[in-house]
């Protein structure tokens, strides 16, 4: 055992991290996941302007005044064609994989991004909110394909003892996005009448760089010797990705997931829903992909000053209590990538999960109390950005956990069902929030908190943590509540004696068994 713990050591040491991995696996994240946060951000920082759009438009088209509950339905309507564009993009995810590859598939959404934000930026000249609509409903279904498919891409690119903290980029990524949106969203910024269509221009700026760049990305490793059988060019690309000649065990880990999975094409969602063998990492992965919205994080973000404005903070500071929430939440989202690697994966889900409930109980307590004590909504304050944080350090972390569940013949469908369960549970929460406010008052966020601690008592029980382990250790796992054995989960009815020596995705492992 020691001498295998040292050859893992020896090996992380020569895999270094080169620009030819690291600048792709920063670049799609950045580019795919920072117009999902910046979408946040902006329609949150810039709804006064947009809804006297709005106004204006209905004015000159109708000659009449609307009304503030039908103007409350177009702008709920608004926030959630977002959501709702990622519920029809996320099903295209497997066909895309299979038909083009990751990288390729990344690249072909870009354009409809850019015509997206032409659609945003231009719907006040053209005078027609139905436009920003569906320029929203498009941007939804580009953040849809790239939170399906980027984390999958930037795993299988870089090297195993830092595939943590890359996979973590995708929640920084957003975080900034919407941190981004919400200061340029000022109204001393671009957050007013005049301003807003350039402030949506922004949107698809990372699209053109990202296919700027796009020459020069790495066809992923594990694509090139799964799905193309190019074992030659897998070779080369690996050199190039580790930095080191010494990419043998990475190839053998390759060789025997071939070998037990007996060359296995890759599962559709139909397949997947089916399939004993692979019921529970399916669990999993949905539990985990909702409680990422059902925590009530994007209900928070999109309606950030009305969740302050219940919490009792007088309104000419909402502002700038908001954009030192975000602030804060992008420093905790970026620790939450480092600690990653230290203490793993289901610990972090455990730890945030649990933030998240205790934060919604005292968030509870405090606005329903505000009048009795000053300083209580300052409390509140500090508990919805517990709630925030808790989600940076435990949910957000599924772009990280979900694919290291899955073996590569499972991994796009199940990703996909987890996607489209995240963009619906993020259209349900988008659209409901507001009503929740006026039905539910300081308890708006209790729903939140039960789902949560569901989630929390399923992770603690199901979910084990994949840090440090191979492939087979996290199968083996699974296929106990499968009810399935280790050589049916990966060899499909196989019954031999399998010796290994596997490298995957957590760190390396070097064993023999007997099966």
């Amino acid at each position: 055992m020691e001498k295998d713990q040292a050859e893992e050591r020896t090996n992380h040491r020569r895999q270094k991290v080169t620009y030819y991995a690291l600048f792709p696996a920063i670049l799609c994240p950045f580019c795919l996941f920072f117009s999902y946060g910046y979408s946040i951000g902006t329609i949150s920082s810039a709804v006064l302007p947009l809804r006297d759009f709005y106004r204006q438009t209905y004015q000159e088209r109708y000659n009449a005044t609307i009304d503030e509950a039908t103007l409350d339905v177009l702008w709920a309507l608004t926030a959630t064609f977002y959501p709702l564009g990622g519920v029809f993009g996320a099903p295209t995810v497997p066909w895309l994989v299979r038909k083009f590859g990751r990288k390729k598939s990344l690249l072909l959404v870009q354009p409809i991004c850019i015509v997206a934000t032409l659609l945003l930026s231009l719907s006040e000249v053209i005078k027609s909110f139905e436009t920003l609509m569906i320029g929203r409903f498009l941007l939804g279904i580009v953040g849809a394909i790239g939170t399906g498919i980027t984390p999958m891409y930037i795993s299988e690119i870089s090297a195993s003892h830092i595939r943590g903290i890359i996979g973590s980029l995708c929640t920084v990524s957003v975080v900034f996005g919407n941190l981004i949106g919400n200061v340029l969203g000022l109204k001393q910024v671009l957050g007013t009448s005049a301003d807003w269509p350039y402030l949506l221009a922004i949107t698809g700026i990372p699209s053109v760089i990202f296919i700027m760049y796009s020459p020069w990305l790495p066809t992923s490793p594990r694509v090139l010797y799964f799905d193309m059988g190019k074992y030659e060019e897998t070779e080369k690309v690996l050199k190039r990705l580790r930095g080191s000649d010494d990419v043998e065990l990475e190839i053998k880990s390759f060789e025997e997931e071939a070998k037990q999975s007996s060359k296995e094409s890759v599962m559709s969602i139909f397949e997947v829903i089916k399939a004993k063998r692979v019921r529970w990492q399916m669990i999993s992965v949905i539990v985990l992909m909702s409680s990422n919205q059902f925590s009530g994080i994007n209900g928070i973000q999109f309606y950030l000053d009305r969740v302050f404005i219940t919490a009792g903070i007088p309104p000419d500071l909402i502002d700038y209590v908001k954009l030192g929430v975000l602030v804060a939440q992008l420093i905790v989202t970026a620790l939450a990538g480092l600690f990653c690697e230290r203490f793993g994966r289901k610990s972090l889900l455990l730890f945030g999960d649990a933030m998240i409930c205790v934060s919604i109980i005292v968030y509870t307590l405090m606005t329903a109390f505000q009048d009795q004590v000053d300083w209580f909504p300052y409390i509140s304050v500090v508990a919805s950005l517990g709630i925030i944080c808790g989600v940076c350090i435990g949910p957000s972390l599924v772009y990280v956990i979900a694919p290291e569940l899955l073996d590569q013949s499972s991994r796009p469908a199940i990703m996909t069902l987890g996607v489209l369960v995240l963009w619906i549970a993020f259209a349900i929460v988008t659209f409901a929030t507001p009503y929740m406010f006026d039905a539910l008052k300081f308890a708006v966020f209790l729903p939140f908190f039960a789902f949560m601690l569901v989630t929390l008592i399923y992770t603690f029980i199901v979910i084990p943590e994949t840090k440090g382990k191979s492939l087979i250790d996290i199968q083996t796992i699974f296929g106990k509540r499968n009810k399935v054995s280790v050589i049916t989960t990966l060899d499909n009815h196989s019954k031999q004696t399998v010796h290994h020596n596997l490298a995957y995705e957590g760190d390396v492992v070097t064993r023999s068994k007997s099966l």
